[in-house]
């Protein structure tokens, strides 16, 4: 018996074709124009309905609408398939261009070109899809467009945005401090200080230095001419220690004049000075035997009062005898040898009043200097506030009073909000506009 081969004959899957609507095919058929549809239809399919005949297609009377809107509908689907391609290189780009050493400087620098590019497309094809085109984070986007300086506040930050930057009025009253000739020889510390003392200024040191440098008003500062040195020991009561230290200072005549400096360490409050045409330690012992006795009352319950001086030779002598004849009270610490630190707050009062008065002022001779010196001590003990005290001169630092904060920070917080109420008021014409935007 023969055996039969099965042969296996392919079977001929079926095509599924897509269907078209008639006006699709009448449009064609037109002589429409097919350029944006060949994304969507194959070329045969395009040539095909080409050739056929219009006749052949029904609702000949209603066409002329209906292909207004099939090409307005093509379009925005072709602008949408347009649109992810751009979106897609743009993307690219960006992210070989992020690779690339200050890459993101170059993207920062070209921030008006994209702005420029963003609002000139936005209106066609809505701001939504033109931050797309350009990888934008539409927070980045507002945030670039609100980066416009603002004429109405001098830091040029809107008003409206920023609602706790400082009103005009308190802006005007920080230049009148810094203009005035009474504080122009005064720290910038002090000068806050002395405006929160006078319950003018309700903000923090630090939006004070901020503004003081928009403001820009020229201080005059005499060149440094001493190198800074490291903070040295603190005490944390008054009469614990005292410094004493002899400085020279030349007057304009040229003649050379010794000054002679006692100053507690805790409150840097100058408990005696002197000035001479000669170095020695007759005149030192003069100075600390009268602040001895003005400070220092018998019977008096003060701790052990730690006396810090350099090992100068007006540091000896008749001031070495003094200080054994009253060990129970006083105690003689010479910086660097005695102990590690230096006699550094000691030489701090001599900058100060040098560079803060002397160095400002045209002295001629003793007299002259004793004259303007009385002022100057005067000053720095009981009416200029020190930085470093809180707001408290030195007197009332030593007379051991407290700053009331409390009070203060009622005033801040009052303040703060007064602020946030007039900014808000304000109509900025750079800021606002981009406040009406949408995405959509």
């Amino acid at each position: 018996m023969q055996s039969v081969v099965a042969i296996p004959i392919p079977v001929r899957r079926k095509r599924h074709y897509r269907k078209y609507h008639t006006n699709v095919k009448l449009f064609i058929s037109q002589g429409g124009d097919s350029h944006e549809l060949k994304f969507f239809i194959p070329k045969s399919t395009l040539h095909r309905f080409r050739q056929a005949s219009s006749s052949e297609f029904l609702d000949l009377d209603s066409a002329p609408s209906v292909f207004k809107n099939l090409v307005l509908a093509f379009r925005s689907d072709t602008l949408k398939y347009y649109h992810r391609i751009a979106s897609s290189v743009s993307a690219m780009y960006r992210s070989m261009l992020f690779s690339l050493n200050k890459g993101k400087e170059v993207f920062e620098q070209s921030k008006p070109f994209i702005l420029k590019k963003i609002n000139d497309i936005r209106d066609s094809i809505s701001l939504k899809y033109a931050l797309e085109l350009f990888d934008l984070p539409p927070s980045r986007f507002f945030s670039w467009m609100n980066d416009k300086p603002c004429l109405n506040t001098i830091s040029g930050l809107c008003a409206r945005r920023f609602p706790n930057q400082l009103l005009h009025h308190e802006v005007h009253l920080i230049e009148k401090y810094l203009s005035n000739p009474q504080f122009s020889h005064w720290p910038l510390i002090s000068v806050f200080y002395q405006g929160v003392r006078d319950r003018i200024f309700h903000f923090n040191h630090a939006t004070f230095y901020k503004y003081a440098r928009m403001i820009g008003i020229e201080r005059f500062k005499p060149k440094h001419r001493r190198k800074n040195h490291h903070q040295g020991v603190r005490a944390s009561l008054p009469n614990e220690i005292w410094h004493a230290d002899t400085t020279r200072y030349r007057t304009v005549n040229n003649v050379l004049i010794w000054l002679y400096f006692i100053t507690d360490n805790f409150s840097r409050f100058i408990l005696g000075w002197k000035a001479s045409l000669e170095c020695s330690a007759k005149i030192h012992h003069e100075l600390l035997k009268e602040v001895f006795e003005k400070y220092v009352k018998p019977g008096s319950r003060f701790p052990l009062i730690q006396y810090m001086t350099d090992d100068g030779s007006e540091n000896k002598g008749e001031v070495k005898q003094f200080i054994e004849s009253h060990e129970d009270q006083i105690q003689r610490i010479i910086a660097q040898i005695d102990v590690s630190w230096s006699n550094s707050m000691a030489e701090a009062v001599n900058k100060q009043m040098k560079y803060n008065y002397l160095f400002r002022k045209d002295l001629f001779g003793l007299e002259d200097t004793i004259q303007y010196l009385e002022f100057a001590v005067n000053e720095h003990n009981y009416v200029k506030p020190h930085g470093e005290l809180k707001s408290l001169t030195p007197f009332e630092a030593y007379s051991c009073l407290e700053p009331d904060w409390n009070k203060q920070k009622i005033l801040l917080e009052n303040a703060r909000q007064k602020r946030i109420e007039e900014h808000q008021k304000i109509i900025c014409q750079n800021h606002d506009e981009t406040r009406k935007w949408d995405l959509s």
